[in-house]
């Protein structure tokens, strides 16, 4: 019995090992598939996650962009869109994934920037101009006609051009009994004179003049 019992030692050691051998988190590696290290990085940028091996059940991936937690992504396919900024600058990119089985992975990488000798920074203002003679437009204007000055200093022109610009506007007019006593025939004639063209809207008794073909949209509150 003796010899039994120290026979059976070493097997149930054995088979302890194995089922030890079994809980243990099975291990795995994540990789980026998408951006490549060293491709410089601006504005939204896709980050695509690779498992090895494929089979292997994740829980989670988080992505980190310069320590910062960016996102994380729960589902096939592992994709995720991250926002670096515009500065032309290395970035720092991570994955944590986590298995089902609670082993955790990481992968690294570091993207690159745009090799540049010379940066200036030119920031133009749009300017629109209206040139009236006795209270008409004048069209027949060139470039040379104008001068721009910028605290005394003259500014290059660097582009020129004539034409009509858009213009959208919403006039809001008050129809409350406030209003009466020819209150309301004035604000409704201050607004049409700010206008070179003038409209017609019927809200109960407000009216503005519109020529024809001109839509007019118009809001009152009582």
């Amino acid at each position: 019995m003796r010899r039994a019992s120290r026979a059976a030692e070493p097997l149930a050691a054995l088979l302890l090992a194995f089922a030890l051998l079994g809980a243990a988190p099975r291990r795995f590696a994540v990789a980026f598939q998408s951006p490549m290290p060293g491709e410089p990085l601006f504005g939204e940028v896709e980050v695509a996650v690779v498992v090895r091996p494929a089979s292997t059940r994740l829980e989670r991936v988080e992505v980190y962009v310069d320590g910062v937690r960016a996102g994380v992504i729960t589902k096939s396919p592992w994709r995720l869109l991250v926002d670096v900024g515009d500065a032309n600058v290395a970035h720092r990119l991570q994955l944590v994934a986590t298995a089902a089985g609670g082993a955790v992975a990481n992968a690294e990488l570091t993207s690159g920037t745009i090799a540049v000798s010379e940066e200036i920074n030119v920031e133009l203002h749009p300017l629109f101009i209206r040139v009236e003679r006795g209270g008409a437009p004048v069209a027949a204007l060139r470039r040379e006609d104008f001068a721009v000055y910028d605290d005394g200093a003259r500014q290059q022109i660097v582009t020129f051009e004539r034409g009509d610009v858009p213009f959208t506007a919403v006039v809001l007019l008050d129809a409350s009994s406030s209003m009466e006593g020819g209150r309301l025939t004035m604000a409704s004639d201050a607004d049409a004179a700010a206008f070179s063209t003038r409209w017609r809207c019927s809200s109960g008794n407000t009216q503005a003049k519109r020529p024809p073909g001109r839509r007019c949209a118009a809001a009152t509150r009582a």
